[in-house]
């Protein structure tokens, strides 16, 4: 990250973990290798990562999204292999 990360979560299963950045990005890195496995892009800083129970999926939370009640929260997920 470019930035300050702002939120960091394991998966339940130990394979993975994720931070997410006033860079706009979040990041799945591999738990045992450090290596990246995926790089996710908004377009506004996120604000919160967390993986599902069953470690299949990352939810990033962002307020990238404007509704007419103003700034709401914008779940993007990705399926992990």
């Amino acid at each position: 990250h470019d930035r300050r990360v702002s939120s960091v979560a394991y998966s339940p299963d130990g394979k993975w973990f994720a931070s997410g950045s006033d860079d706009d990005a979040a990041i799945i890195f591999n738990a045992i290798t450090y290596q990246v496995v995926h790089n996710i892009t908004h377009s506004h800083w996120v604000n919160d990562v967390i993986f599902t129970q069953d470690s299949k999926k990352l939810i990033t939370a962002s307020s990238d999204v404007i509704y007419d009640m103003g700034a709401v929260p914008f779940l993007r997920y990705i399926i992990l292999k």
